[in-house]
């Protein structure tokens, strides 16, 4: 089994862009029949263009399920996290 070492300043970095996922899913946000339309798909995208695929995709999750669960739409929260988390994985960056 490999070594795992998860680093501070990595820790650091997923929880500012989930911070910055977060008040852009919820602050911006357009009520629409469906739900609701907001700028934190794009966050996302860009968290995974700065942090790589699996650190992007972790600040996408949790940023969006932390909007969905303050924002009242208890019932999303997991689906938001995997869908979003597997949204940042299969971005094409590269």
């Amino acid at each position: 089994m490999k070594n795992l070492k998860i680093k501070t300043k990595d820790i650091t970095k997923v929880a500012i862009m989930s911070s910055l996922i977060f008040v852009a899913t919820y602050l911006f946000k357009i009520p629409t029949l469906a739900g609701y339309t907001h700028l934190g798909d794009c966050m996302i995208f860009i968290s995974v263009l700065i942090l790589g695929r699996k650190k992007g995709a972790l600040a996408g999750g949790i940023g969006a399920a932390i909007a969905d669960f303050l924002g009242g739409y208890m019932h999303w929260v997991l689906p938001t996290f995997f869908i979003k988390l597997v949204m940042g994985l299969y971005h094409p960056t590269e």
